[in-house]
């Protein structure tokens, strides 16, 4: 009898190679901007995510904590996150900044991968004219104190 030990960062570095593998008669995919034999090569999930284009950070315990975009432009890397998701903990998040202020972040969740888009909403955009009126109101009583 032994004792079993799962390894979520080795488990990674597997489900990325696995994203090359098909089965007979299907066409094998490619991935913009990624090298597939330096990703099959990678000894490190951090080797593997960096040929993606994404800097690492990882604790002394050697759970990943943190990624960062390196590329210029993003490539299929939703495909990426999607197939790691079971693997990321809940509720944890990937915010991104496009090149034209478009934000959204990829969330992680019960193992699924959503893309989320924020909702902004600016005070005065919204401000009807009694809210307008009393702002009016209590700006001159404070003039008058």
């Amino acid at each position: 009898m032994g004792y079993y030990a799962s390894n979520p960062v080795a488990e990674a570095l597997s489900v990325i190679k696995k994203m090359y593998e098909v089965d007979e008669g299907i066409a094998k995919p490619r991935f913009s901007w990624v090298d597939e034999e330096t990703v099959m090569n990678a000894l490190t999930l951090d080797d593997a995510l960096a040929e993606w284009r994404w800097d690492t950070e990882f604790s002394d315990d050697g759970d990943l904590v943190s990624v960062t975009f390196s590329g210029e432009k993003l490539g299929d890397d939703e495909d990426l996150w999607f197939n790691l998701a079971h693997l990321i903990e809940h509720g944890s998040y990937i915010e991104m900044l496009g090149e034209d202020d478009t934000r959204w972040r990829w969330v992680f969740w019960r193992g699924e991968f959503r893309t989320e888009h924020p909702r902004i909403i600016w005070d005065y955009q919204q401000m009807t004219p009694a809210m307008e009126l009393a702002e009016t109101i209590g700006e001159e009583l404070a003039e008058t104190a």
